[in-house]
């Protein structure tokens, strides 16, 4: 059998200002720009970069600006002329293409927050944010991306102190922290967390090993309004849930799920002893020199409890 092998090239030249948008490593960017700077072009090719990356089965990706209209004038001729060179398949009434291997990019107006309702995505560009309700995110946009883990790139123009302005200079004076909000209750066999960007809880017992994504919000203090769902799921007795930093798993220029299915891989291959599965994934996942940013772990068993129990007391 012949293969043959094709060198598809594309049209886009990166501007100096919009390399790291292209060639950050974190789950969320915020990125601002003047009117006349290419941001809707680098922001669709960020998700066209995205969208031929993933690895997952039928990915989607979305382009999301205030209103409908303005992303169909500008962001959807865009990405037709973007994506020519891969031959995808156009549809002009959804505003959507379809790109070999399955990945779907689609455009959609901030002002008909309905369409984007029970969708996921696995990356969205927000262009303009602070045009935007800023419940589009916290109660649409952030719950379609949890299920896949997906990423997200605020962009917009200075426009005085609007919400997107809070966003940029809460990020530049990094007053952001992930957090993981964990309640057990042995007695009733049942883990209950909320999650603020931070890696999901992971589950081990009886040999399988699981991530319990629920919803992932925002970091603290990106948002000024965010929302937190908490999510319950069952630690039967004899399991084990596994917590720990992003320093455990994620590295530069990958993706974070690279790095949790190499934490799945190792805790399948560990013993069962808590203090001896810790080991085991320190020694395998931390590199030599350490690891980029800080590893912490916690490991939290809900210990059987026998049916009857007795016990003898001195007189």
């Amino acid at each position: 059998m012949t293969t043959l092998t094709v060198d598809l090239i594309s049209p886009y030249e990166v501007r100096e200002q919009f390399k790291l948008l292209h060639t950050r490593d974190t789950r969320w960017f915020i990125g601002v720009a003047h009117r006349r700077a290419g941001k809707t072009v680098a922001d669709i090719n960020e998700l066209i970069i995205g969208a031929l990356k993933c690895r997952r089965a039928n990915p989607r990706f979305a382009y999301v600006a205030p209103q409908l209209n303005q992303a169909k004038d500008i962001a959807w001729v865009y990405l037709k002329e973007y994506t020519q060179f891969l031959r995808p398949k156009i549809n002009e009434s959804e505003l959507y293409v379809d790109l070999p291997g399955g990945a779907r990019i689609r455009i959609y107006g901030a002002d008909n927050p309905d369409r984007l309702r029970g969708i996921y995505l696995d990356g969205v560009v927000l262009d303009e944010f602070g045009d935007m309700d800023p419940t589009i995110w916290t109660q649409v946009i952030r719950p379609a991306l949890s299920d896949r883990n997906g990423w997200a790139c605020f962009i917009g123009t200075p426009k005085g102190k609007n919400t997107f302005h809070r966003l940029w200079t809460e990020a530049e004076d990094s007053q952001m922290a992930t957090m993981l909000y964990v309640i057990v209750d042995p007695a009733a066999s049942t883990v209950r967390w909320v999650n603020a960007g931070h890696p999901p809880p992971l589950l081990i017992g009886e040999g399988q090993v699981e991530f319990l994504q629920g919803d992932a919000s925002v970091p603290l203090g990106v948002l000024p309004f965010p929302t937190y769902e908490e999510v319950t799921a069952p630690l039967a007795p004899g399991h084990s849930l596994l917590l720990y930093t992003d320093g455990l798993v994620e590295r530069p220029g990958e993706h974070l799920d690279e790095g949790l299915g190499r934490l799945a891989a190792c805790l399948r291959e560990a013993t069962e002893n808590t203090h001896e599965l810790l080991e085991h994934v320190v020694d395998t996942l931390v590199p030599a020199g350490g690891a980029p940013d800080d590893v912490a772990l916690l490991i939290l068993r809900n210990l059987p409890v026998p049916a009857r129990f007795s016990a003898e007391l001195p007189s």
